[in-house]
């Protein structure tokens, strides 16, 4: 009894001290605090990340809103200890220009729970590497902190904190009760949410927050007349307004609701999965024509040409060279297949990723450089496929048309993911924000795009009656064909150099790249505050329909003196790199992929603009200022 007594107050003794040293940075002061002063073997211990914000600085919700970047936090544990997610009390609106954020001012305590096991005994050190993105009007800045708590196990008492976080916890959002009644219907411009709440409770204001990014028009009025919630849904839509399903603020507490959307107006400015497929479908086609992959087409018509696959007598091969399209359909099916279930299981793991995320790694480059210079001096006559390989492997090609066929395919999606195609956007942009059987039907429709024009030429061979016989043209074409592949690779052998350099490199090129300047969330919202209207080019120079634009259409002089002439700031958002903050603001445009051209007005929402940029698309959008 008296160890007992003597262990307890020695506890108390060190209540006070239950939290690790704080860390201030220039604009935070962030500490890692704990309820109890000891942890209990198989009861929960309840911490917290105390984020403290200096005047006129805030930091995010789950949801951060039109920008910004939600706090994050990495456990190192003992053997036995779990933590669960962050418990997200509710945010405030944070109008930015005409933007709108969610997230917290002055001081904010992010609570999670620690699963203790039961046997657990000695001392329990907990290690926290807590992330925050902290912004003003005027700029953000990326901060982080290490923390280590030790706490004995055993017999606890409350610590200093445990009133101020039993405070959060107590207000913290909960699951809807019963009692209150929902129905969510869809308008022209929205939704209106049906509110009934419990008998003998009255709501003066509601205010919806949504857990999912890029649904509604954050910056939009939320009407609320008592009994009804209009909620304005984003002109450029991450993925169809499907569900209301976020947090009801306004009540004695907030509640998360998950209500479908029924009925109502036709949603028409979301591409809804048929649109989404049609949109992938007529991308894929139009991609045959970039200039990634109409080499590699045409050296399959070159085949069927010179017989290669299907003999003199074409109408006597007719079912194999039926079978050679087929193949040559499930290879690039396969391909695109594969993207989708690497992409889908990255974003489940909670990675920022899009469109030509492997492009983003300079090993990949590194392979697509070797393997174009190998097409380029291959067309180039330096060799045939198979002269420098061993006889063994040499001879498997020309035994197995049908491997040829399938792998053909492959090598035709490997080569054409720099390029993005007009439609292309809306529908990965589309698939990527909905269920992962809605996204593999996207890329199911735009594998079959791309595929389709060689599978009608395996088809219709007669159509080829329009070509010249084989000869020597046929050497003269090929040669051709190597020039832009030799370009390729230079400009991959530029883009491999510019990942590898560090950041500060890469940042110190877009500055010095004329009017440009680098990309920056917060900056469009302070030049918008002064009424000053943005342009944002989000582009990498792994990204051909990028340099493309970049050369015939933005680097034009009368385009640049247009700029001028309007007051417009232009910003270069470079993906060439992984970049977790231009992927979220890409999401919250309906993208997935560069390039994306957008026009931020003073006022208003942001118009978006055509992939294959024109000089009078940017004029019409300037004309619209």
């Amino acid at each position: 009894m008296a160890l007992t007594s003597i262990r307890l107050l020695f506890l108390l003794f060190f209540a006070a001290s239950v939290s690790a040293a704080p860390v201030r940075t220039e604009h935070v002061e962030a500490e890692l605090v704990a309820a109890g002063i000891a942890a209990v073997p198989g009861q929960p211990l309840a911490v917290a990340l105390r984020l403290k914000m200096i005047p006129g600085w805030h930091t995010y919700w789950r949801n951060p809103g039109d920008s910004g970047e939600p706090t994050k936090i990495e456990w190192k544990l003992p053997p036995g200890y779990s933590a669960g997610g962050i418990l997200w009390p509710a945010p405030q609106r944070l109008p930015a220009a005409h933007l709108m954020n969610y997230g917290y001012e002055n001081e904010v305590l992010l609570p999670v729970d620690i699963a203790v096991p039961a046997g657990a005994a000695g001392t329990a050190t907990l290690t926290a590497h807590a992330k925050w993105l902290v912004c003003s009007e005027e700029r953000c800045v990326p901060e982080d902190a290490r923390f280590m708590l030790d706490l004995p196990v055993g017999i606890s008492a409350p610590s200093k904190w445990s009133d101020a976080i039993a405070r959060v916890r107590a207000a913290l959002p909960v699951k809807v009760d019963p009692s209150w009644l929902f129905t969510a219907t869809r308008t022209r411009d929205g939704v209106d949410l049906e509110v009934k709440p419990p008998v003998g409770a009255t709501l003066a204001k509601l205010a919806y927050f949504p857990f999912d990014e890029g649904r509604i028009h954050n910056a939009g009025a939320q009407a609320f007349d008592g009994t009804r919630l209009s909620i304005p849904r984003a002109q450029q839509p991450a993925g169809a307004f499907n569900r209301v399903s976020g947090l009801l603020v306004g009540g004695p507490r907030p509640i998360e609701i998950d209500v479908p959307v029924t009925g109502g107006a036709s949603d028409s400015a979301v591409p809804g999965l048929a649109l989404a497929l049609a949109f992938a479908f007529l991308g894929g086609l139009i991609l045959n024509l970039m200039p990634c992959v109409l080499p590699v087409l045409s050296i399959k018509v070159l085949g069927f040409i010179e017989g290669k696959h299907v003999g003199a007598n074409a109408g006597a091969n007719a079912a194999a060279l039926r079978t050679h399209g087929a193949l040559y359909a499930l290879g690039v099916l396969a391909s695109f297949w594969l993207l989708a279930g690497a992409l889908i299981v990255l974003k489940s793991l909670g990675h920022e990723v899009g469109w030509g995320f492997q492009l983003q790694s300079p090993v990949f480059v590194g392979f697509l450089a070797v393997l174009f210079l190998v097409l380029a001096l291959n067309l180039s006559g330096v060799f045939e496929f198979g002269s420098f390989l061993p006889s063994s492997v040499a001879s498997v090609r020309p035994k197995n048309a049908h491997a040829d066929a399938f792998f053909t395919g492959v090598l035709a999606v490997a080569i054409a993911s720099p390029c993005t195609a007009p439609f292309m956007g809306a529908a990965l942009g589309y698939a990527l924000s909905e269920d992962a059987v809605d996204a593999v039907g996207v890329f199911t429709a735009l594998g079959a795009g791309m595929a389709a024009p060689y599978v009608l030429l395996a088809l219709r061979p007669g159509w080829l009656r329009w070509v010249p016989k084989p000869g020597a043209w046929m050497v003269r074409f090929k040669q051709v064909l190597a020039i832009p592949l030799y370009a390729t690779v230079i400009w991959l052998a530029w883009v491999f150099a510019l990942q590898v350099a560090p950041q500060e490199e890469v940042r110190a090129e877009v500055k010095t790249a004329g009017a440009w300047e680098p990309y920056a969330e917060a900056r469009i919202a302070s030049l918008g505050a002064e009424g000053r209207p943005v342009f944002v080019d989000f582009t990498a120079a792994w990204c051909v329909t990028c340099q493309v634009n970049k050369q015939l259409v933005l680097g034009q002089a009368d385009i640049e003196q247009a700029f001028r002439d309007r007051g417009v700031t232009l910003m270069r958002a470079d993906w060439t790199r992984r970049d977790p903050e231009i992927t979220r603001a890409l999401a919250a445009l309906g993208r997935n992929g560069v390039p994306v051209y957008v026009l931020y007005p003073p006022r208003g929402e942001a118009r978006l603009l055509p992939e294959l940029l024109t000089r009078g698309a940017i004029l019409a959008a300037l004309e619209g200022l």
